[in-house]
């Protein structure tokens, strides 16, 4: 039998698999919270890998829940929190972040935990999934830049970005509260539980109390990656 230790933003799992392919997935995956293996976990749970796939269970059990989102912290030291569905330029506004030297969160998979009033954002995945020329490319960050360019930050500004057709790039306020609320539900990672959706809908009811903005990456995004945090920069 294989194990693995996970510290999850201080929830440990032992991951237990008789293949050792699912461990080397797994170092792959989730390098970022590996921990040494060592005396069986103070808290959290073990994890066999027939139930591994349940992980994101288990952390909203411990009040953690996963976007389909982007965060990083802007200059201002604003977490920015960018959730958006596949090809909508979520990627590459975390990865033009990164290279602009700001902390970097996640740029797929955003954990968010609620501490009181505030929603802390915290990184999941060890590399960006970055697209050129029609082709698909794994970056992985760890490669390039030290482990400590991870960080959490506290969510300040909800941005949902879309690609458009426009020449120009444009960014717009966000009022109304079902419009945020809508944005936020297409792209949380719901849970089985029922009673830890109703949890879960409570933090997304929670996160609607922030600003949020509309961003639309035109054309001259394309010729000028870093303009979407020049633009993001400004709120």
């Amino acid at each position: 039998m294989y194990s693995c230790d996970l510290n999850i933003h201080g929830i440990r799992v032992r991951i237990r698999t008789r293949k050792q392919e699912e461990i080397r997935r797994l170092e792959s995956f989730c390098g970022l919270f590996l921990v040494p293996i060592g005396p069986e976990p103070e808290s959290g749970a073990e994890l066999t890998d027939e139930d591994e796939l349940d992980l994101l269970s288990f952390l909203a059990r411990h009040d953690i829940f996963a976007f389909h989102a982007a965060a990083y912290q802007n200059g201002s030291g604003k977490g920015i929190f960018l959730p958006g569905g596949a090809a909508s330029g979520k990627t590459t506004i975390a990865f033009s972040a990164l290279s602009s030297g700001y902390p970097f969160v996640s740029d797929d998979v955003t954990l968010c935990r609620q501490e009181g009033k505030d929603f802390s954002l915290l990184p999941f995945k060890t590399y960006l999934n970055l697209k050129q020329d029609g082709r698909g490319l794994i970056y992985n960050v760890l490669e390039h830049y030290p482990k400590d360019v991870f960080g959490s930050t506290h969510a300040r500004v909800i941005v949902f970005p879309e690609i458009v057709t426009e020449d120009e790039s444009s960014i717009k306020r966000v009022d109304d509260r079902r419009t945020i609320f809508a944005g936020l539900l297409k792209t949380a990672v719901w849970v089985g539980d029922n009673v830890l959706r109703r949890r879960q809908a409570s933090v997304l009811e929670g996160l609607c109390s922030l600003p949020a903005y509309s961003l639309f990456l035109g054309n001259d995004h394309k010729r000028r990656p870093q303009l979407a945090i020049e633009l993001l920069d400004r709120i």
